[in-house]
């Protein structure tokens, strides 16, 4: 609610219950899902519009980590596969079949916060190895999708 600037509302009263099953801290998109499913519940209260849902939900992962890249809160969003980056946004994937992906539980706890300040260490100290990354992975995306794009044989 201090993320709309507002004051708490004096007609607000009862039970926030979510349920969850995804294990806090597991590195699989916990503190995204929470973001996203708060965000939506403000949107059907009108105090956000549908429209400012990812804006909003990464505003709240911020307070988590500092600076969300945005890559969950689009994952807990959509339920199908897209791509996204800062520079364009959400965009659909054209795929002709459907991989099958699988997410396990490595056992380690990950802490969202240090890997993005580890990356922007890396940035700082080598650019150019930080931008032959950020091209390998460009390249990865690009040949991803044109995989979908052909037919399962």
């Amino acid at each position: 609610i201090q993320q709309l600037n507002k004051s708490f509302p004096d007609d607000l009263h009862g039970k926030f219950v979510l349920q969850n099953e995804i294990e806090i801290g597991a590195g699989i998109g916990f503190s995204a899902a929470l973001c996203v499913v708060i965000s939506r519940w403000f949107a059907w209260k009108q105090w956000i519009e549908a429209k400012d849902l990812f804006k909003f939900a990464r505003q709240l992962e911020n307070l988590h980590h500092g600076r969300s890249s945005g890559i969950d809160i689009v994952g807990a969003m959509f339920g199908q596969m897209v791509l996204f980056t800062s520079s364009t946004g959400v965009q659909k994937v054209e795929a002709h079949w459907q991989p099958k992906l699988y997410v396990s539980y490595s056992g380690f706890p990950k802490n969202t916060k240090e890997a993005v300040e580890c990356i922007d260490k890396l940035r700082e100290k080598s650019p150019q190895l930080a931008h032959q990354i950020d091209e390998e992975m460009a390249e990865s995306v690009h040949q991803i999708k044109e995989a979908l794009k052909k037919d399962k044989s």
